[in-house]
């Protein structure tokens, strides 16, 4: 398969380039050369999504099978005037692809277009009191699902519940934790209790190449882990691996509150499962930092 993806920069990005089969043949297109990350069956091309001009020829000589768009400039910065930035950009570069007539497109949303909610969520809940990001993430959708039907073309939705994982940024979850740990600092979390359905990345990675498959129909796909994991059980496991004491011993008798997802449509695809329990993930990204 011949795949254009955007984004490789990003925590997705830098794991899902590792994740395809050598027979894959991958065009990378970004503002940044990342030619550090030396893969044979990689190419690489520098341009802006916003700026279709300076790639689409070589994009269209490529002739990607589909494209995997991940790319949201200026993340954790979600304010209104980035979020409408991401969005002219994003609707620049789905006109420019359709252009071109890629057959097969996988964008990446957002478990925060969902929005106020609690519970197991499926892919037809309502939004509720979604954030300005949110909102942002629904009106490409919405574009992109009127733009398929005029233009006769697969699109699938990757709603990406919280993913965490190596390659993410320094403010996350778990280096945070374990900065705290190395530096000493001990423990800063305020909210132990607030929880969400963490997914480790790699899960997420492969779901997103099962729904590369042309075969799979057009929509929006929760990808989650199904369960709901605390900060505090996060942090229990990150200090034990390390042989010290628990800080938050008596996690069982805490009820949980927050909203995960109902990932049976992924799964009913027939190659993709989840393999990463939360004590599993979250150890592997230890090491990874440890090293």
């Amino acid at each position: 398969m011949r795949i254009l993806i955007t984004g490789m920069g990003g925590f997705i990005g830098k794991n899902l380039i590792t994740k395809f089969s050598k027979h894959d043949q991958i065009l990378s297109l970004s503002r940044t050369n990342y030619k550090d990350i030396n893969l044979q069956n990689v190419q690489y091309l520098t341009g802006d999504i916003s700026k279709p001009k300076n790639w689409i020829d070589k994009v269209a000589s490529f002739a990607p099978d589909c494209c995997i768009h991940l790319a949201w400039d200026g993340i954790p910065d979600y304010s209104l005037s980035r979020c409408l930035e991401n969005m002219n950009s994003n609707l620049i570069f789905l006109e420019s692809l359709i252009q071109i007539g890629i057959p097969n497109f996988i964008f990446a949303g957002s478990c925060w277009e969902y929005g106020n909610c609690n519970g197991e969520i499926n892919e037809e809940f309502n939004p509720n009191q979604v954030s300005i990001f949110g909102l942002t993430k629904l009106t490409i959708l919405s574009f992109l699902e009127k733009l398929s039907y005029d233009f006769n073309f697969n699109y699938k939705w990757a709603r990406i519940f919280f993913a965490y994982g190596p390659h993410q940024k320094k403010h996350s979850l778990i280096y945070s934790i374990w900065n705290d740990i190395h530096e000493k600092k001990g423990n800063s979390i305020k909210n132990p209790y607030a929880s969400q359905d963490f997914i480790y990345i790699e899960d997420v990675c492969r779901g997103i190449i099962e729904l590369t498959n042309k075969n799979v129909k057009s929509g929006i796909y929760n990808i989650g882990s199904n369960n709901l994991t605390s900060i505090a059980e996060i942090a229990n496991i990150i200090y034990k691996h390390y042989e010290l004491k628990m800080p938050y011993p008596n996690i069982k008798n805490k009820s949980l509150e927050g909203f995960w997802a109902n990932n049976k449509k992924l799964l009913n695809l027939s190659d993709f499962n989840l393999q990463y329990a939360i004590k599993d993930g979250v150890i592997k990204t230890l090491n990874f930092l440890d090293n």
